[in-house]
């Protein structure tokens, strides 16, 4: 018989690509070894499976059995900053690292909050240090300047045909860090925070074509923190810049279904 511990660590292993077998095996670690570390994998495992509710009533109790549990407080501030509980998600990840000040988990997540409030600097100083301890899943986000970003999106825009460029004038491109939660909220189920990489805010250009909701003018926006984030390299972050561009614009055009390129939208 596998010990407890096996049985987490196996658990923690499939609940990504086999779900139903890892949460089997968390169940088998908590009937073996009840206590904080088995809730906490089982936590882990039900967040993968979509069910935060679930994952976060296994946190607090692992919280109320050992209230100096980091990884749970860890696990509650990634999850509440996933669901867009900003205010609970900072209280949970300042206890963890008052607990462990360089645990990777909490340490990107505080980064992921210092980005929504504007500090740059602080958010560079917790992304550098979560990748100093965990580097294969934390890696700090690809630097790219403002003006990068804002160049590439004009070469972008220079590259579509005549007709299409006309439209664009009408569409202002907003380049922000992250999005805001209303935002976040206007997509059914929510989106995550950390993986919007761009919105399409107003009419898409057939709405207006049709003659309604004029008094809303459309807006395409890149969040520049999360297209750095998400990149593993400054050509992954070029490449990811494009292709939310053109997945925004298919949008705006009202074009739903995704193609098998986007190059025919390009001279």
């Amino acid at each position: 018989m596998k010990a407890a511990t096996e049985l987490r660590e196996e658990a923690l292993d499939l609940s990504i690509e086999e779900p139903e077998r890892a949460y089997a095996i968390a169940l088998e670690a908590l009937e073996l070894e009840p206590g904080p570390a088995s809730l906490y994998v089982l936590g882990v495992v039900l967040a993968e499976q979509g069910d935060s509710e679930g994952a976060m009533q296994r946190w607090h109790e692992a919280l109320r059995q050992d209230a100096n549990h980091v990884d749970s407080w860890a696990a509650l501030g990634r999850e509440n900053f996933e669901q867009g509980d900003f205010e609970a998600a900072a209280v949970a990840l300042l206890t963890a690292l008052r607990l462990e000040p360089l645990h990777p988990a909490a340490l990107y997540y505080r980064a992921c909050l210092r980005e929504r409030r504007g500090d740059r600097e602080g958010a560079s100083r917790d992304y550098t240090a979560a990748a100093l301890v965990d580097p294969e899943e934390y890696p700090t986000p690809v630097p790219m300047a403002e003006e990068e970003m804002v160049q590439s999106v004009r070469t972008l825009l220079a590259e579509l045909p005549p007709e299409l460029r006309h439209y664009m004038r009408q569409v202002p491109i907003v380049l922000e860090d992250v999005p805001d939660l209303l935002t976040l909220m206007s997509f059914d189920p929510p989106v995550s925070p950390t993986t919007l990489l761009g919105s399409v805010q107003g009419p898409s250009l057939a709405e207006r074509q049709e003659g309604g909701l004029w008094n809303l003018p459309p807006t395409i926006h890149l969040y520049r923190c999360n297209l750095q984030r998400v990149a593993g390299n400054p050509d992954k972050l070029r490449e990811e810049l494009r292709s939310t561009f053109l997945h925004e614009l298919r949008h705006f055009l009202g074009m739903d279904e995704e193609p098998d390129t986007d190059e025919g939208l390009l001279n």
